[in-house]
């Protein structure tokens, strides 16, 4: 494992991070994880019903400090005002598609539930039909709560390659 993209094999990007996505990873597999552009109505709108399915999704799975641990994250890097602006901007910029990245292979994946990539349009689907788009249940930050889940999900997408 490393953080070095350069030696890295895969890219795995979760939510915000597909706006952090480097547009040339030739040779590399590329995860991107519920993309934080496939969202319908504004972004308060959607922070707000993200927030309320977090809460009620933590409550019945009595995982409430899961939920406060990763809250405080969250506040932790969104107090970085200088990378919150230029996730903002980059946001605005791109709307609702996808960046562009020239990989060998690039997999998105969705969750109905999830309000952040659950409503990519069909024009952004169509304007990458190069990328592999999946399809799971669950919710918005599994992959940190289930990695091997993931791990799974990517050595399948590697063997397709």
């Amino acid at each position: 494992m490393t953080s070095s993209l350069e030696a890295a094999d895969c890219v795995i990007t979760h939510s915000g991070g597909v706006l952090e996505l480097p547009a040339r990873l030739p040779d590399k597999l590329v995860l991107v994880v519920v993309p934080s552009t496939g969202y319908n109505g504004t972004l308060a709108d959607t922070m707000l019903r993200k927030v309320i399915l977090d809460i009620s999704h933590a409550w019945r799975q009595k995982q409430m400090a899961f939920w406060f641990r990763k809250t405080a994250i969250n506040l932790f890097y969104a107090l970085n005002l200088p990378r919150t602006a230029k996730l903002f901007i980059a946001n605005r910029r791109l709307g609702r598609g996808l960046p562009a990245c020239q990989a060998a292979k690039v997999a998105i994946i969705v969750q109905p539930r999830d309000p952040w990539s659950r409503d990519l349009p069909e024009k952004t689907i169509t304007a990458h039909a190069d990328y592999t788009y999946i399809t799971i249940p669950g919710h918005h930050d599994d992959i940190w709560q289930y990695p091997d889940a993931y791990i799974k999900l990517l050595t399948k997408i590697g063997e397709q390659q």
